[in-house]
């Protein structure tokens, strides 16, 4: 007979403690091992008639000469061992002689097939027990389970098969929990490490009810959140170098990453709530390590690639592969995504669409790579492919390369747009394509240019240019321009600064009539408003014409020559004569200080002509009485 001895009494006290322990984590299989244990125990403690308790349609077989105990077990079970369970059923004990036919003797047919059910059923749950792991992650369980095929073993030999049901009923059950208890506890939970943030982070742990700022240096565990601001950019590093590069105004979770310490393998869920993400799986995702990430009620499951998720607040979602391969699936239904392809998710209709090739990425054309232009206006242009699906773009125009500074941000339906006015500097810009289905091309190689306006001006005098910090002196009426320096040129508004410090636009011919110095400041301004270099020339004019002055002395007698009176003459400029005629007593003189020595007993006339450099001319008669 079957008992239950120091061993089990021992197994009942140690699962019992174990089930307190593991209550909190595995509150129903801590019940199931409860109830059963304590069922268990009044039922191997209570004393069975074998023979009585056996079902009424068990098979009595009456001996007839010359059968043996051998002989009936070969019978009905070809098997001679079980010889020793019939007579242990039977409660009989020795050999059957001559005499003893007609004795009837009960063949427990259903009785030990139940049994043995039960004992294949307690072996194969020790086996999958050892296989998880049990013996090791789940030691107290493992260690009664097999106490407890060793005993059902035994059990076999003694022929309770009634027990033998019960107890490998029960090793099932508990073979059920100690795998449970061995899969949990081999689980090592990890987390993700925030390696890169660009721009606003938050960070939740209650489910997105609140939210706080985060560093870059945190971590995220298992069940954190992460939102990100406008025009933020984070990358994560995952288990495995895999990595999740999040978009601007995006929420995503980390709903579980958990390496199994058996076999190494890596258990990824993520989930992005809204926005887009990109994901790099490195490497080959290998059974029974699973990656997936899920967006409102579709999830993609890769093997490994480069994938783009990307959702909206409505519960559409787009999963696009650019490199390995992926497996979309929502409410049972599956596709599976090869590179250059992509699977669009509605929220307002069911199920999911078919593999659909994504828009080509598109070719940038002009301006050229690291092309330096002068134009403040650009018109950019990119290519695409003759087949391409593509119905719409997206233009996006930066001071930097990573495009945290925008100058432009907007969609367009054809493969052109007209910048606006650009300041001096360099830029960079980049186009992705989408179709009707809201697939998005690979982003464009991203396109860098120089602006270098030319806004250099020249001053030009009656037509005449003037070099930068020239003095110069003019005339009256001098006419004053402004012309662009180059044939290539910037320059939408011309200024001039007279001197007093006020800038006033000149787009024609000024006409200077006052003398006057003047401390003349040219400048060019570009389409954005910004002023170029200055080129400054110091003008003098002179309006004045040449200033004739002449004295004479007292009559004096010239010994021989009678008396004579002198006569001095002077013409002065202030700056410089051109020409000058001095005419006196029919001759021509040039000197601007000329001396006549005149007879005083005449009348004489003096004729003055002068011009200067700066178009002043004087005539003046000088008249000398006797």
């Amino acid at each position: 007979m079957l008992s239950l001895g120091p061993s089990y009494g021992h197994l009942i006290s140690f699962l019992v403690i174990r089930f307190r322990l593991c209550m909190k984590c595995l509150n129903k299989v801590g019940f199931f091992l409860f109830a059963v244990i304590v069922g268990l125990g009044s039922s191997i403690c209570a004393q069975e008639d074998a023979v009585t308790n056996h079902p009424v349609n068990t098979l009595v077989h009456v001996l007839q000469p010359g059968e043996t105990l051998e002989s009936l077990a070969l019978e009905y079970f070809q098997d001679v061992v079980v010889a020793s369970e019939i007579a242990f059923f039977n409660d009989f004990s020795g050999n059957i002689e001559s005499n003893m036919h007609g004795w009837a003797f009960i063949i427990p047919l259903e009785e030990r097939r139940s049994a043995l059910t039960a004992l294949e059923n307690a072996r194969k749950a020790l086996a999958l027990a050892q296989e998880t792991g049990a013996d090791t992650y789940a030691p107290l369980e493992y260690k009664g389970l097999k106490q407890g095929v060793a005993d059902i073993e035994e059990g076999m030999k003694k022929a309770s098969y009634v027990r033998v049901t019960r107890l490998g009923d029960w090793l099932a059950g508990l073979g059920e929990a100690a795998v449970e208890l061995a899969n949990a506890n081999a689980q090592l939970t990890e987390d993700a490490k925030i390696v890169s943030v660009v721009g606003d982070l938050e960070k939740s742990f209650d489910g997105g009810s609140s939210w706080s700022p985060i560093e870059d240096t945190q971590v995220l565990p298992v069940a954190g959140a992460l939102k990100t601001g406008l025009d933020t950019w984070v990358t994560l590093d995952l288990s495995d170098k895999h990595q999740v590069t999040l978009g601007p105004d995006s929420i995503f979770g980390l709903e579980n990453m958990t390496r199994d310490m058996r076999n190494g393998s890596l258990n990824i869920r993520l989930r992005l709530a809204s926005g887009q993400a990109v994901v790099s799986v490195k490497g080959e995702v290998q059974s029974p390590s699973r990656f997936v990430i899920s967006a409102d009620e579709a999830e993609l499951e890769t093997s490994g690639g480069l994938l783009e998720i990307r959702g909206d607040e409505e519960g559409s979602a787009w999963f696009v592969c650019r490199e390995g391969s992926a497996k979309v699936t929502k409410s049972g239904l599956s596709t599976d995504v090869s590179p250059g392809e992509g699977v669009v998710v509605l929220a307002d209709r069911d199920g999911l669409s078919e593999a659909l090739a994504i828009p080509h990425q598109p070719k940038l054309v002009s301006p050229a790579s690291r092309e330096i232009t002068f134009r403040q206006q650009l018109e950019l242009v990119w290519k695409v492919a003759r087949e391409d699906r593509a119905e719409r773009f997206r233009v996006e125009l930066a001071r930097d390369a990573a495009f945290k500074n925008r100058v432009v941000d907007t969609e367009v339906n054809y493969p052109s747009f007209s910048s606006p006015i650009l300041a001096k500097g360099d830029y960079f810009w980049r186009i992705t394509g989408e179709d009707e289905f809201g697939l998005r091309s690979l982003v464009s190689m991203h396109g860098v240019f120089r602006i270098e306006p030319k806004l250099k001006v020249n001053v030009f005098i009656k037509g005449n240019k003037l070099k930068n910090g020239e003095e110069i002196w003019a005339g009256p009426r001098t006419e004053i321009s402004l012309l662009r320096g180059d044939m290539e040129s910037s320059v939408s508004k011309m200024e001039l600064d007279l001197g007093d410090g006020e800038y006033k636009t000149l787009d024609k011919t000024l006409v200077l009539k006052e003398s006057g110095v003047y401390q003349l400041k040219g400048r060019g301004l570009g389409l954005d408003g910004k002023a170029g270099p200055i080129v400054e020339q110091t003008l003098k004019i002179d309006a004045d014409a040449p200033r004739v002055r002449h004295h004479q002395t007292e009559t004096v007698q010239v010994p021989g020559k009678g008396p004579k009176r002198g006569v001095t003459v002077l013409v002065d400029d202030g700056t410089a004569l051109k020409t000058l005629e001095i005419e006196a007593d029919g001759k021509i003189y040039r000197d601007p200080q000329s001396f006549f020595l005149l007879d005083a007993d005449k009348s004489h006339k003096i004729v003055v002509k002068a011009s200067d450099y700066w178009g002043n001319e004087v005539r003046e008669v000088i008249r000398i009485k006797r």
